[in-house]
């Protein structure tokens, strides 16, 4: 499920990559021909990119809102409550070892009597 989601961001960003080249190609046309000045068409690219950006932070907090609200339904786990449970695991496992082996040490007593 993360793994689409993430190719839905990559490809939203290469979405932008691409517009914004376009957007380059088509100011540097519109100068080339004296439609607009230098400075016109940096302002232009420049707003653009500034758009485009703030759009771009807006999507991806969007689709980190809707991840967390999938993995909340579908009741998932994430990575700090895996390293939680492993925490636990190595605790319960120090435990019946160290009563195990103690345990062995009160049987060879035993035994010794």
């Amino acid at each position: 499920m993360q793994e689409l989601l993430k190719k839905f961001v990559h490809t939203g960003v290469g979405f932008v990559a691409l517009a914004s080249e376009k957007v380059n190609v088509t100011v540097e046309d519109l100068m080339e021909r004296g439609k607009q000045s230098e400075d016109e068409g940096k302002k232009i690219v420049d707003g653009f990119i500034k758009t485009t950006g703030k759009r771009r932070e807006a999507l991806q907090d969007k689709i980190k809102s809707a991840s967390t609200k999938v993995t909340d339904k579908v009741d998932l786990f994430g990575k700090s409550d895996y390293q939680e449970i492993l925490k636990r695991i190595e605790k319960l496992e120090k435990k019946i070892s160290s009563a195990s082996s103690s345990k062995t040490t009160k049987a060879k007593r035993v035994v010794k009597k």
